[in-house]
């Protein structure tokens, strides 16, 4: 099978092989040309949870997908083993597998789940009778790479960090969450994400987008095994002061 287009110096790249000394999974190539799932959606115009889903393999991309992504990573389309084995798998991967760009919302970004949905599967109500439009969510894959954030954390943080989806909630921490707090958060997220059905919970202050500190309440429960979930699902709640 080639790849027959515009672009004719994809033609001789886009058979499938089942080993290339250049083969690298679509992270691999991002992160070795320095691009973030935000740089590299908007370089090849797609969704950036359609990346965040690619690179977990949740999905089969669209022959159109690869080949937007293969030329804004300068690669051919079988040098990427995630493009590569769906190429080989089934000839032509499903065009109804994956996001449409042109369809995605601000509410739909980032996931198919949302926060309240995700809440009522918790074994204990984390919130204690606050409202969920006061919180805000993250879903982490075992490695602790986040796969969901939902939308209200603008609405609490003052700020978009949907860039965040595919990155390592460690590194985020270290951006958001108080230095004093670091190291407390981190541990509880390791002991959780290790932890087949864990619950833990811990206060930490959260920098706001004006720079002010917020104090919050992180309750994480690991999920991995839930099928309505599959991940670890972390909600922070705000810490009323009397």
């Amino acid at each position: 099978m080639t790849w027959v287009g515009k672009d004719q110096k994809y033609q001789a790249r886009w058979v499938p092989a089942r080993y290339s000394l250049y083969m690298r999974t679509l992270r691999e190539w991002r992160a070795a040309r320095l691009l973030t799932i935000r740089d590299l959606a908007a370089k090849a115009n797609v969704a950036n949870q359609t990346i965040v889903q690619i690179e977990h393999g949740r999905i089969s991309p669209r022959l159109s997908t690869m080949r937007r992504l293969s030329e804004a990573l300068d690669v051919g389309p079988a040098e990427i083993s995630e493009f590569n084995d769906a190429i080989r798998r089934s000839g032509e991967p499903a065009e109804t597998s994956e996001p449409a760009l042109e369809d995605e919302t601000e509410e739909q970004a980032g996931a198919p789940h949302r926060l309240q949905p995700l809440l009522d599967v918790l074994p204990d109500d984390p919130l204690q009778g606050i409202s969920s439009e006061l919180c805000f969510g993250f879903i982490l894959d075992k490695h602790g790479d986040v796969l969901y954030l939902s939308p209200s954390h603008t609405r609490v943080l003052g700020d978009d960090v949907e860039w965040t989806i595919g990155g390592d909630i460690f590194d985020i921490f270290i951006q958001y969450v108080h230095p004093d707090d670091q190291y407390d958060m981190m541990r509880l997220i390791h002991h959780v994400l290790v932890t087949p059905g864990a619950i833990d919970e811990s206060g930490y202050r959260v920098r706001l987008a004006d720079g002010e500190w917020k104090d919050m309440r992180l309750h994480a429960t690991n999920l991995l095994d839930n099928p309505a979930v599959e991940g670890v699902f972390l909600v922070s709640s705000p810490i009323a002061h009397d």
